[in-house]
Order: structure tokens, then C-alpha cells, then sequence
């Protein structure tokens, strides 16, 4: 009887000290949330859209072909993940961060205020969606008081084929009742 009751201590403290030096690994859910470098832009001024994605290291590209009114140019994605381990009174717990970042160049069409998103993000059979991001395009001015020209040396050229622009500013100002013009060629 004695015998059991010893082997009964010995088995519960091993199954005790199992538990507390088994590693705890601890994963975070699949979240998504979206980033842009600039929320006030003019038409035709591109911008970058960034797709954190939290919980993966290798989700599916999101699908921005739904993305009224703005050009979407893909620039590529990376892996953003990292490992915590932690041993406190001889217990270990190790936290694992995993995460991916997809990076888009995005050229808006028209002024006005835009809203991107909620964008959905899949990896491993679960979806999240990002917030929607507003953007604010402005249309660009003008002046009639300064014009700014290009041209080009040649109209047809080909990569590595030097080619001279000429930049012509012109700009009027008003001086009592007169209006001096001026003007500035620059190769």
C-alpha cells in the first residue's frame, strides 16, 4: 500500500514538472490593418497603401481589383514575424508573432473623399478585414500668373537614349499698374 501511494507522489510530480517546463506557445488570430502614407493628395499624386496582416507568415494577396477610382500598382510583400521565449520560476512561454506586410502603390483618379477598404485578407481558411481608410484627393491648381512648359529634344525615344528636356517657366507680376513678364529657359 505504502508502495502505491509512493509510486502515486512520483507519478504526480512528474506529470507536475512536465506541465511547468513544457513551453506554452502562444499564437495570435489572423488581423488585418491597413496604413497609408498620406491622407490628403491630389489627383494623379501617387501613394503607398500598406496591408499588415497579423497571425500569417505567407496569407493570400488581397484582391484590390474592386478598388474604385484609383490606380493599383502591387510593389511587393514581406515576411514581419518574430519569437519571445520567457522563463519565469522555471515555467517557459513562448510567444510567437507572425506576420506578413503587403506594400501597393496607389494613384488616385478623380477629387473628391475616398474611402478604401474594408479589405479582405485570407491565410489558412480564416479571413480578416482591415478598417476602411479614408483619403481625401484634392484637384490640382492652377495660376495664371505662372506656367511652367516641358519639352523634349525628340518625340519618339528609346531607354538609354539621351534625350534633352528643356523647361521653360514663365511668371507675371504685377507692379503698381504695370505687368512685367518673365521667362527662364533651363536644359
Amino acid at each position: 500500500m505504502m508502495r502505491r501511494f509512493f509510486i502515486l507522489q512520483i507519478l504526480a510530480a512528474c506529470i507536475l514538472a512536465i506541465g511547468m517546463f513544457t513551453p506554452q506557445t502562444l499564437w495570435a488570430a489572423l488581423s488585418a490593418r491597413a496604413n497609408v502614407s498620406d491622407t490628403e493628395v491630389f489627383t494623379g499624386q501617387p501613394f503607398t497603401l500598406q496591408i499588415s496582416v497579423s497571425g500569417s507568415e505567407s496569407p493570400e494577396r488581397p484582391d484590390l481589383s474592386g478598388l474604385d477610382g484609383f490606380t493599383v500598382a502591387f510593389e511587393g510583400g514581406s515576411q514581419n514575424s518574430s519569437t519571445m521565449i520567457q522563463i519565469i520560476n522555471g515555467r517557459v512561454e513562448k510567444n510567437i508573432n507572425q506576420g506578413y506586410v503587403f506594400s501597393y502603390s496607389l494613384t488616385p483618379l478623380s477629387p473628391g473623399k475616398h474611402i478604401i477598404g474594408p479589405i479582405r485578407v485570407s491565410a489558412k481558411g480564416e479571413t480578416a478585414l482591415t478598417q476602411p481608410v479614408s483619403i481625401f484627393v484634392k484637384k490640382p491648381g492652377h495660376s495664371n500668373d505662372f506656367k511652367l512648359d516641358l519639352s523634349l529634344s525628340e518625340n519618339h525615344c528609346y531607354v538609354g537614349e539621351p534625350v534633352i528636356v528643356t523647361v521653360t517657366r514663365s511668371e507675371e507680376r504685377r507692379v503698381g499698374k504695370e505687368c512685367r513678364s518673365r521667362w527662364s529657359p533651363y536644359h
